[in-house]
């Protein structure tokens, strides 16, 4: 039996999916304004490369949550899997960077994508399993679009053929005007013998 399509955990996902749309959107643009005003101005300090290597993986996480979002909204498994690969990867990323540096900025701002992403992860996990889920079905009862119903029927010989069923339609409805001796009968008849 399948879940229903609008339960809680339905609900949570479109909105995990929505918040890491909204997050990594307010991040992205609050990274590339404070990056601009500090010191990323010289492109071979070890620190430019920092904050390039943070507005690169902000931009990937991005992409992802919106992909994470379209998949939710779609119940498609195929979309939610990237996100929740590159979000593990991220999640390890941000650890070894607040290990390395200890920035007290990048680390509020770290700890703040790693407890969303750690809060949304498993949700995530469970939607994508539960679509998985739902396609192997569908695809168990429909097993190839060419099989599925009314495409690609084979011809059968009991059906008509598309003659027989439909005439011309201008002839459709018309029928041959009476011939004269039919008139002529039928204004003789007497009333009596008229089906009223």
């Amino acid at each position: 039996m399948l879940p229903l399509r609008d339960d809680v955990l339905d609900r949570m996902g479109k909105m995990i999916g929505y918040t890491q749309v909204y997050l990594f959107t307010i991040l992205l643009m609050y990274i590339c304004y404070t990056f601009r005003m500090s010191a990323c101005a010289l492109p071979s300090d070890a620190q430019s490369n920092v904050c390039l290597g943070t507005v690169v993986l902000t931009l990937i996480m991005l992409a992802l949550a919106i992909t994470l979002a379209v998949g939710i909204s779609l119940r498609q498994s195929k979309y939610i899997l990237p996100w929740l690969i590159m979000s593990t990867v991220t999640v390890v990323v941000i650890i070894i960077y607040l290990i390395i540096y200890g920035n007290i900025f990048l680390t509020i701002m770290g700890g703040l994508v790693l407890f969303l992403v750690i809060l949304s992860w498993y949700p995530s996990l469970k939607l994508y399993q539960r679509f998985r889920t739902e396609q192997d079905i569908e695809m168990q009862q429909y097993p190839a679009e060419e099989s599925r119903p009314l495409y690609h029927l084979p011809p059968s010989a009991s059906l008509p053929l598309y003659s027989e069923v439909v005439r011309d339609p201008l002839q459709m409805n018309t029928m041959e005007p009476p011939s004269y001796d039919e008139v002529i009968t039928m204004k003789m008849k007497p009333i009596d013998s008229l089906d009223i």
